[in-house]
């Protein structure tokens, strides 16, 4: 699940405003995750400090400029917080040290300044003094990295990818004009650093990995007597066409998807690919049943209809909550890679298999499974 937030009213822009920035968020965000985000926090407004404070963990600031008035603020934030909880300072007008003087509590707070979009942009320039204890620090870092950010130190070379990639990244929002435009752009951008697993991409990769609930191993897999969840994320913005729905080759992306997380399952890991062997698909019929768009939940089950010898049978559906969208049948062949020709799987992928397959065996044939072009 996700924070709950509470926002101070004399900080909040306009119903109109902060409604749209809400809504461009949410289709950006779902577009930059290969896995199914978190459930939305709770949001809501207060108009009392005290009551915007209590209880919190985490609390943004951004003083004024004025610096009198800024350490005014942040000494009575600092009063009235818990005081396990962090005071970010989401400004570069002024030097942590001196904010942090103005408290009884000055290990508490800390600089961590982001950048505009701050909902797409994953860089926190974070700033600590030697006021703040290590655990304190390592705490701030560790929930940035929760949200999706990342904490970038001012002198730590190891960032050095990480720096250059938010360079472009500014680069590409100074040239655009506010909206979505601008945001699908970063989006296109980040997926690409994430295709590369370079730099903040790493980091978004590593956050995906965190957050994917599609099981992984066999023994994970809840009730193995029914279709196995293969695949969910939301539709990106990228998936969609001129018709305002997902595109024609981003169903089968997503097949082919589930079926590299069923190949996982039944063994065929990047391990055993390294060793030599693997899967090719020989043949692939999709039905497109119902339209999704963007931003929308989707999920795939993947039925094993064949598991003996070097083939493998999968049937997949894809449905957006308990609305079916499309259907995909798919034959593979266990090949060898060395010489590009079919043969029998190890023990390590054909008892795997095998085991699904069984389990699958009771199962009712799916509807449109074995179905050619134009057939109902």
């Amino acid at each position: 699940m996700g924070w709950d937030v509470v926002v101070h009213a004399g900080v909040v822009p306009s119903s109109a405003q902060g409604s749209d920035l809400l809504a461009r968020a949410g289709r950006a965000l779902s577009s930059l995750s290969d896995v199914v985000p978190p459930r939305p926090g709770r949001r809501s407004l207060q108009q009392d400090l005290a009551a915007t404070v209590a209880g919190v963990d985490w609390i943004t600031v951004c003083p004024p400029p004025d610096l009198p008035a800024a350490r005014d603020l942040i000494a009575t934030v600092a009063a009235l917080c818990p005081l396990t909880a962090i005071i970010a300072i989401g400004s570069a007008d002024h030097d942590v040290a001196a904010l942090q003087s103005a408290t009884a509590s000055p290990g508490q707070i800390i600089g961590a300044v982001g950048f505009d979009p701050i909902y797409l942009m994953p860089s926190v320039a974070m700033t600590q003094s030697p006021a703040n204890p290590a655990p304190v620090v390592a705490g701030a870092v560790a929930t940035l990295r929760s949200l999706g950010m990342v904490p970038v130190g001012e002198n730590a070379s190891r960032d050095t990818a990480l720096v250059e990639t938010q360079q472009a990244l500014c680069m590409v929002a100074d040239c655009v004009p506010d909206g979505d435009a601008r945001d699908r752009l970063l989006v296109t951008l980040l997926r690409g650093f994430k295709t590369r697993n370079h730099g903040v991409g790493s980091v978004l990769n590593a956050l995906d990995l965190a957050r994917d609930t599609v099981p992984r191993t066999l023994a994970s897999v809840v009730d193995l007597s029914r279709p196995v969840t293969t695949f969910a994320r939301a539709v990106p913005l990228d998936w969609t066409d001129y018709n305002g729905h997902m595109t024609e080759a981003r169903y089968l992306h997503a097949f082919g998807e589930a079926t590299d997380r069923m190949m996982i399952l039944v063994g065929c890991t990047p391990g055993y690919v390294a060793a030599g062997h693997s899967f090719f698909t020989a043949e692939t019929h999709i039905r497109h049943l119902d339209e999704v768009q963007e931003g929308t939940g989707i999920h795939i089950d993947t039925q094993v209809l064949a598991g003996r010898g070097k083939k493998m049978h999968l049937f997949h559906r894809m449905w957006a909550g308990d609305r079916l969208l499309a259907t995909g049948e798919h034959m593979l062949i266990h090949v060898s890679l060395t010489t590009r020709s079919a043969c029998a799987p190890s023990d390590a992928v054909a008892i795997p298999l095998a085991r699904i397959a069984a389990a699958h065996a009771g199962l009712p044939m799916p509807d449109g499974a074995g179905r050619a072009v134009g057939r109902k």
